[in-house]
């Protein structure tokens, strides 16, 4: 199996890594002008030819190009609801595109600390996106629980700004930022968070977030209802709402029995969706 054509998207890339590739007859096409420029080309071949879609955004006339040129390709597999909705709108048929999540890690020795109430967010999320939001209610959480702590993680966009912030509002002690390749930094925490105000894609940290049963609050948008019904494995608050985080966090942080269970119905939901049986099983039933 050939790959062809890079992409900035987050799902999409992470999907590649766990594609198999000993599947000779088949193409994956994953920019959209090796899609537009290549996909007749493989067919007349005789390969398989499946374009991986991604969350970018294209103007008219490319969209109007991979309508017309998704006709010859077998399938399109997406990594999310979110960049299935994109195809839909261009107007592909629903018959080509399957949702394959990327599977997350299952099993981690590391656990939260029992001395702190520790919140995780991705560092792939800028201040200007939420995480700035997020710090402001730190600050404020710390008032009324001070063994409070927030971890920034993974990939880390906004390093030189965050570290601006919690210079200036003394939070050296609440807020650790923790720049890692690791796809298990979420575990140390409780409470994963999710601020932000745009309707993007959410991380894929989400997903292994709810595989170690970590209870979520997130802005109630429309990319965030994928992965959260409220008050059923999350919270959903008002986007840009200092106050309405503050107190979310202090709720949650003060019912350990309520942080348990939406971990426990998030974990459900992620052995559902995102284990790598669940993923093979999928891929396969394609690649075949």
């Amino acid at each position: 199996m050939k790959t062809i054509g890079n992409t900035n998207d987050e799902w999409a890339k992470e999907l590649i890594n766990f594609i198999p590739k000993n599947n000779k007859k088949t193409i994956i096409l994953v920019s959209i002008f090796s899609q537009i420029f290549l996909t007749s080309f493989t067919k007349i071949l005789g390969f398989k030819t499946i374009w991986l879609g991604t969350n970018s955004d294209n103007n008219k006339i490319l969209n109007m190009l991979l309508k017309i040129i998704s006709n010859f390709s077998d399938f399109i597999i997406v990594p999310n609801q979110n960049t299935e909705a994109k195809y839909l709108r261009i107007g592909i048929k629903s018959k080509k595109i399957h949702v394959i999540y990327p599977p997350c890690e299952q099993n981690t020795t590391t656990k939260p600390s029992k001395n702190n109430i520790v919140i995780s967010c991705d560092g792939l999320i800028t201040t200007d996106q939420g995480l700035g939001v997020l710090i402001q209610s730190i600050n404020s959480v710390k008032e009324i629980i001070p063994n409070i702590k927030l971890i920034i993680g993974g990939k880390i966009a906004d390093a030189q700004r965050i570290n601006w912030i919690i210079k200036h509002l003394k939070l050296n002690n609440n807020v650790q930022i923790l720049p890692t390749e690791s796809k298990t930094w979420v575990a140390s925490s409780h409470i994963y968070v999710l601020p932000t105000p745009e309707n993007i894609p959410a991380p894929c940290s989400i997903i292994q977030a709810m595989m170690f049963s970590k209870a979520v609050i997130a802005t109630d948008k429309l990319a965030h209802h994928e992965f959260i019904e409220q008050n059923k494995n999350g919270i959903l608050i008002k986007q840009n709402n200092v106050d309405m985080l503050t107190q979310a966090i202090i709720n949650l942080a003060r019912n350990k029995e309520w942080v348990a269970k939406l971990g426990e119905n998030n974990f459900k939901f992620a052995k559902q969706k995102f284990s790598i049986e669940v993923f093979e099983k999928k891929i396969q039933e394609i690649l075949n």
